[in-house]
């Protein structure tokens, strides 16, 4: 692996530097470095008409776009925190994200055909503001106060602007519309982040400056087992030497082409875009994954690394039908995340790249360890590689100690990408040591790490986390629900899915699809249970529910479990 290690004075100076090269190809859109450079520079003028300076708080709700890449280059080079919200959450999830993590401004996108409403969600999240956000912005209209004046303060008490751009609009571009909510004085100033003082963008090397204090200019939102996403608060220095360590990973450089189609309001979809961007390649992404479309862009642009990760995306591109018809002759990396079996379909399916897996979580930055690509085969079909530079693995047992090589325990990490603190809450998320207790089964021998799990009440749906208290939270909202438990059953296709248990209120009725709509009303999709069974008594430990005897219940024998479905039942549910 080459040295990651870089350096440069301001950002546009560096993207400046690979001139006129293709720097993003992101659906209809082309930018070239000098361009992009161009757009950087005009977006923080827009952001500084937004009131946001160092400290400030940007949430980006908006879909893979070149766009989107400018407003977190130019919120990060003035020194801005940036807050990318998941373009899946539902209204409750957006509420709860908006109002926890303070966020001063909101840079959304009006509807796009074919794709979500984020306007609208955003409207619905936010009900006291919904007067002042109409579906369709008027374009060059500026709205301070009006139907919005004052009406955010309970839902997200910090928040005074959103800004809404079409789609399409170039990077740099004014807003179409911006609704102000000048009334809400709250009364507090945004604090400087370490790195630099409050109003000046702060200045360094690498792509974005920076130095060696470290800036938190980065807040991601992930579940977790609590009721509601946890925001991790991570260095933005740190988060780009992981990028330029992923970008080595991939062996990639100027004259390469990378392409991701993984969300931008995600690690997987941040960490080789920026990469990418660091060493002069061009970087390909689209705002809705769709198979077919995504093999024309691998053909077509003649990408040599590809990020697809998670065995959804790669299942998809392997099974269709004009998979075998394409060249992909340029393509040399890929990277995939599943079973055994996947992996080793990937590398038959794909014989002149190199297969490579990793592993990672938001709290570690994203990502902390992947296979070298001179790796054996056996090595990147059953293991997730090494760790980086600067990052240490164990695995422990429940005391903390560190187990033999070879047995089963929890996955610790620790270095600097790792984060410090969770915002707004007081618990530090490492041990006295630094050591982040990842809740991951796996095992570690000194050299290559193996993952075979979660261990704490949280599951991956298609690679996402999912955790079980969300769901149950939701749940219990229900007018007819006193008590919920959610868990995983195996899927060929996401890895896992929950199933629901529910117990009714005493005189109270509800339905299986009743109450599965009423979490897709509230939830993104993955996370969504695919069945509900109810019950009227609960498998007990002491204080808690048993949820592995749950769990054996849906897989085990329909005539000893007549009330819950058995595996082909739930293969048919999720179907």
């Amino acid at each position: 692996m080459r040295d990651p290690a870089g350096s440069v004075t301001s950002l546009t100076h560096r993207l400046r530097q690979h001139g006129d090269h293709e720097a993003l190809v992101i659906d209809d859109s082309r930018l070239t470095y000098a361009r992009l450079a161009d757009q950087v520079e005009q977006e923080q003028a827009v952001l500084a008409s937004l009131g946001l300076r160092a400290g400030s708080r940007l949430g980006l709700l908006t879909h893979n776009s070149a766009q989107m890449v400018v407003s977190l280059l130019a919120a990060w080079e003035r020194g801005v925190v940036v807050v990318p919200l998941n373009t899946r959450y539902r209204s409750d999830e957006i509420s709860y994200v908006v109002e926890h993590s303070d966020i001063e401004a909101i840079l959304t996108t009006s509807h796009r055909e074919g794709g979500p409403d984020l306007l609208h969600r955003l409207s619905c999240a936010l009900p006291g503001a919904a007067a002042g956000l109409p579906t369709e912005p008027t374009t060059g209209e500026v709205q301070p106060g009006g139907p919005t004046s004052g009406m955010w303060e309970r839902q997200a008490p910090r928040l005074r602007v959103v800004a809404v751009r079409p789609p399409d609009a170039p990077g740099g571009a004014e807003p179409a519309t911006t609704w102000l909510d000048t009334s809400t004085a709250h009364g507090t100033e945004p604090t400087a982040p370490t790195g630099g003082p409050t109003g000046e963008p702060p200045a360094g090397d690498g792509l974005v400056g920076g130095g060696a204090a470290g800036r938190e200019q980065l807040l991601i939102y992930t579940s977790g087992t609590t009721s509601h996403p946890k925001g991790c608060v991570l260095d933005l220095d740190a988060f780009l030497a992981t990028a330029r360590h992923t970008a080595a990973a991939m062996g990639v450089g100027a004259g390469d082409v990378v392409w991701d189609p993984l969300p931008f309001f995600h690690t997987g979809g941040l960490l080789p875009m920026l990469g990418a961007l660091d060493v002069g390649a061009t970087f390909c992404s689209t705002a809705h994954f769709e198979a077919e479309e995504a093999l024309a862009v691998l053909e077509r642009e003649r990408v040599t690394a590809a990020y697809p990760a998670f065995s959804t995306l790669i299942t998809a591109l392997l099974d269709a039908p004009r998979f075998a018809e394409r060249d992909l002759s340029a393509l040399r990396w890929i990277l995939a995340i599943g079973p055994q079996a996947l992996l080793e379909r990937v590398q038959s399916a794909l014989p002149g790249a190199v297969q490579v897996s990793c592993y990672g979580c938001t709290e570690m930055g994203g990502v902390g360890v992947y296979h070298d690509m001179g790796d054996s085969p056996r090595s990147r079909a059953t293991t997730s590689g090494h760790p980086f530079d600067g990052v240490e693995v164990r695995v422990v047992d429940p005391a903390g100690t560190p187990v033999a090589p070879g047995t089963k325990g929890e996955i610790v990490v620790r270095g600097r990408p790792v984060l410090r603190r969770y915002h707004r809450d007081p618990v530090p998320p490492v041990d006295d040591e630094g050591w982040f207790h990842t809740g991951d089964l796996g095992t570690w021998d000194g050299t290559d790490l193996v993952y075979l799990g979660r261990l704490k009440d949280v599951f991956k749906v298609g690679g996402e986390n999912v955790g079980a208290a969300e769901i149950e939270y939701v749940l219990l909202k229900h007018p007819a629900v006193t008590m919920a438990a959610a868990v995983p059953v195996p899927d060929a296709r996401l890895g896992e899915v929950p199933v629901a248990f529910v117990e009714l209120r005493p005189g109270h009725t509800t339905g299986e699809d009743e109450l599965i709509a009423f979490c897709g009303q509230r939830l993104s999709a993955f996370k969504v249970p695919r069945a509900v069974r109810f019950v009227t008594e609960w498998p007990m430990s002491a204080t808690k529910i048993q949820k592995f005897r749950l769990r054996e219940a849906l897989l085990g024998d329909a005539s000893d479990t007549p009330d819950t479905p058995g595996p082909q039942e739930i293969a048919s549910a999720v179907s």
